[in-house]
């Protein structure tokens, strides 16, 4: 009887399992079928977007021939420098300006000529940003978008995707304009006031309680972080104890640090907020706490034991919202730590999530340590390239031999990740970002963030899968990636046994370091 059970078990268990198995294999094959037509959605839009720089350089050749002829000397050679960085094969120097001295006649026309060959590329790139969309290409959608915006300031449906509008003949954030209508205006040592309290402002009162006392009297009991300052920016709640103008300073921060995020990462959020946030509607809404504290003593009494000695900023999770929490240093330190924590908190709190993944760890610290490296300005993204600090330390960990192999990187746990030592972990995890976002164009930018939402959401737990979400083989993406992060160096350092099956190396070009804090327009508000 009891051999007769066990046989009974062994049948039912293969009748179990086999469809489990099927199920197992035929949701590989529609993601490696997925992951193909990613791969080809990608490379049409490199082919498509290439001709249309290709084409739009020779009409920006032809409009500085012609500014050259007119007189126009300096709008020439800006209009040729322009066509060369689109085509860097576009041959021929910049025509020298003729003594020809501009008319009012040819100052209007070159206006108008300008402005017909930029508004016409604005339209080619929307269209493009519109085939990215629909084929799923999230973020070189949103590009685009940005890029339609560049070329012609005036392009209205690239603007209202940008969330932006007019107002008084300028174009703004639709959050700003909401304060305009309630009859705020916007001061820096401030933040968003109504004009009858700013007239206390500029008398040298501020709020407390329900009352306006004398500013030093307030900023007094301010500096206590129970009676600490709290104001709503678009998307933060922020409580500071550190004066009112440094706090709305840090608050425009956090949203120029919202807006890169949702730039490079995008392609994060599900695929109805994608919608709803990218092409019309409106997202859901609902801010995110953050703390800026006026000292690490206070930093360290308030959060108590859970924060390390060396930490000058931390992401506490929770259940329903976590907070960011920051102590004042400088403002080129505070940037960088907040772009780092802030990245784990909208990680965190952008979507639901199922939990972590247990294994690709290294997705947690390795966007947020990319996120330190980022800038905008005009519209861009500017980064620190290879030149980040946290790449050029990784450089010194491959030249010590002490790197740890793709594979094995891949499959590491949260703890086993810490476990290797930041000295190693952070500058790896964080080389690997640079790579998968920059390399060859972005070539796998789409992917990476494919692999770090499945981590946030709790899909990768059988072992590291960044094999199957690029589809390379670990050797040769360790081969790749090897070369990106040496690439301006000799030669790559600890190339793989096996040879790489691709012959052709991923062709990339550094970013240049931003020289500017990025300017941003998101303002604070105080309570």
């Amino acid at each position: 009887m009891k051999r007769f059970s066990l046989l009974a078990a062994a049948v039912l268990f293969c009748i179990v399992a086999q469809p489990c198995q099927a199920s197992s294999s035929t949701k590989r094959e529609k993601d490696e079928a997925a992951r193909k037509r990613s791969e080809n959605h990608e490379r049409k839009f490199k082919r498509v977007l290439d001709k249309q720089n290709a084409a739009f350089a020779v009409q920006l050749k032809g409009l500085a021939q012609w500014c050259a002829q007119k007189g126009f000397g300096a709008e020439a050679l800006d209009l040729w420098n322009q066509a060369k960085e689109l085509d860097p094969d576009l041959a021929g120097r910049c025509p020298a300006a003729s003594e020809a001295i501009p008319t009012d006649a040819d100052k209007a026309a070159f206006k108008a000529k300008k402005k017909a060959v930029f508004d016409a590329q604005a339209v080619e790139l929307f269209k493009l940003g519109g085939t990215c969309f629909k084929a799923g290409l999230i973020g070189r959608a949103y590009d685009m978008v940005w890029e339609a915006v560049i070329r012609n300031p005036e392009h209205i449906s690239a603007r209202k995707l940008l969330g932006q509008a007019k107002y008084n003949g300028e174009w703004m954030d639709v959050w700003d304009i909401g304060q305009l209508k309630r009859g705020k205006v916007f001061k820096d040592e401030y933040g968003w006031v109504t004009k009858p309290d700013l007239d206390r402002y500029e008398k040298g009162l501020m709020p407390l309680r329900d009352n306006w006392l004398p500013a030093e009297q307030v900023q007094e009991v301010r500096s206590k972080w129970d009676s600490a300052w709290e104001f709503d920016t678009e998307h933060y709640h922020v409580q500071s104890n550190v004066s009112l103008t440094d706090a709305v300073a840090f608050g425009k921060i956090c949203e120029d640090n919202y807006k890169l995020f949702f730039r490079i990462f995008i392609g994060y959020f599900s695929s109805r907020n994608q919608g709803e946030m990218l092409f019309g509607g409106k997202q859901e809404k609902k801010l995110m706490k953050v703390n800026y504290f006026a000292t690490k003593e206070q930093f360290k009494s308030i959060l108590g034991d859970i924060v390390p000695d060396i930490a000058a900023g931390i992401y506490i999770s929770g259940r329903p919202q976590g907070t960011a929490n920051f102590f004042k240093i400088d403002w080129a330190t505070n940037t960088k730590i907040l772009k780092h924590e802030a990245t784990h908190q909208l990680f965190s709190e952008s979507r639901r999530l199922a939990g972590g993944s247990k294994c690709g760890a290294w997705v947690v610290e390795a966007a947020a340590t990319y996120m330190e490296t980022c800038g905008r300005v005009e519209g861009r993204i500017v980064t620190e390239g290879r030149k980040a600090p946290w790449v050029q330390a990784f450089k010194q960990v491959l030249q010590n031999g002490q790197s740890k192999p793709l594979r094995d990187f891949d499959q590491l746990t949260y703890p086993g990740f810490q476990s290797i030592g930041p000295g190693i972990a952070y500058p790896q995890a964080a080389a690997l970002a640079c790579f998968l976002i920059e390399a060859d164009d972005g070539n796998y930018r789409e992917r990476f963030v494919d692999y770090v939402e499945a981590y946030y959401l709790g899909k990768l737990n059988t072992g590291g899968k960044l094999e199957e979400f690029t589809g390379t083989s670990y050797t040769e993406l360790e081969y790749q990636f090897r070369t990106f992060i040496m690439e301006d160096d000799t030669a790559p350092v600890g190339k793989p046994e096996e040879k790489p099956k691709s012959e052709e190396k991923p062709k990339t070009e550094e970013k240049p370091k931003t020289e500017e804090k990025p300017k941003t327009e998101e303002k604070g508000q105080q309570k």
